[in-house]
């Protein structure tokens, strides 16, 4: 479901006991008062440790709101996200998770499929391009816009570099936003979905020339 606003977010965490909100990556996460943050660790991740620290105040009996939110939760080991789906087992009534990400797609479909996801439309911006190099929007642009039959030449091109492939695949994403907002053409949902698939397999390790090539035919 897409939002207007990010203001419109407090009000589904208090009504909600786990919602999962996707954010453009150059809109800032918003401030939630009175609320416990997790955020990536100096290694810029989300350890199972930091998941067991809050699993005794999730156990502990609450007489008001309990609002934890988990900043950048793709960052979230796949051990630290099994950890969390434990506690989902048997929620509080005064629990209430939030997970707020960039990379929604690197997070465990079991997780998603135990939230309320949300999009947050972008309301600045929109005709702004991606902040990266030329080359690569220029690479990106030709990757939302190839055909099946130009992508096995281009993917040959990308796959030359796996955290360079990635940097391509989050500008095509980027774009394909920002194009579906401004056209209302649902194409474009489509390319995003195949365009995130695509990242979260490469980004797992998955044969780069293949992926790139097989989840946008």
């Amino acid at each position: 479901m897409f939002l207007d606003s990010p203001e419109q977010i407090t009000d589904i965490i208090q009504s909600s006991h786990f919602a999962i909100f996707a954010f453009p990556n150059y809109i800032q996460f918003p401030h939630i008062p009175r609320a416990l943050i997790i955020s990536p660790d100096d290694k810029d991740h989300i350890s199972v440790e930091q998941i067991h620290n809050i699993e005794q105040l999730v156990r502990t009996k609450q007489s008001t709101d309990l609002f934890i939110i988990l900043h950048h939760a793709d960052h979230m080991s796949e051990q630290a996200q099994n950890c969390f789906l434990k506690l989902l087992e048997e929620p509080g009534d005064h629990i209430h998770f939030a997970f707020f990400t960039h990379a929604p797609s690197q997070l465990l479909p079991t997780i998603r499929s135990r939230a309320h996801n949300f999009a947050i439309k972008p309301t600045t911006q929109i005709a702004t391009p991606p902040q990266v190099d030329p080359k690569t929007l220029d690479l990106a642009k030709q990757y939302l816009a190839a055909t099946p039959r130009q992508l096995p030449g281009l993917a040959q091109t990308l796959a030359k570099d796996r955290a360079k492939a990635l940097q391509i695949i989050d500008a095509a994403i980027q774009l394909a936003y920002k194009s579906y907002f401004k056209t209302a053409n649902p194409k474009f949902l489509d390319k995003l979905q195949s365009l995130t698939q695509t990242h979260d397999a490469i980004s797992r390790n998955g044969h780069i020339r293949l992926q790139l090539v097989a989840n946008m035919v």
